[in-house]
């Protein structure tokens, strides 16, 4: 829908309403709504960044004790050598 007052795409307010499970009327997406709902949506992305950041903590501390085991194998390898 593209009117002078709102260009660009307007979400469809029933799709909203079904999409969401909010809104009294299904023909108008009432500002606190959409509000709640983009609030949402930020909260569940900055959980999802939470989690990413604990798993790549994970994977740092992992790859630090493999460099440091592989460090000691060469390290007791040169002096097998010698």
């Amino acid at each position: 829908m593209r009117t002078e007052r709102t260009p660009g795409r307007l979400p469809d307010p029933e799709a909203f309403t079904k999409a969401f499970g909010v809104g009294a009327d299904p023909k108008k997406i009432d500002p606190v709504d959409a509000c709640g709902v983009a609030l949402a949506a930020v909260q569940g992305l900055q959980e999802r960044m939470l989690e990413q950041n604990r798993e790549l903590a994970r994977v740092q501390a992992d790859l630090a004790q493999a460099r440091a085991r592989l460090g000691r194998l060469q390290a007791a390898a040169l002096n097998e050598r010698k």
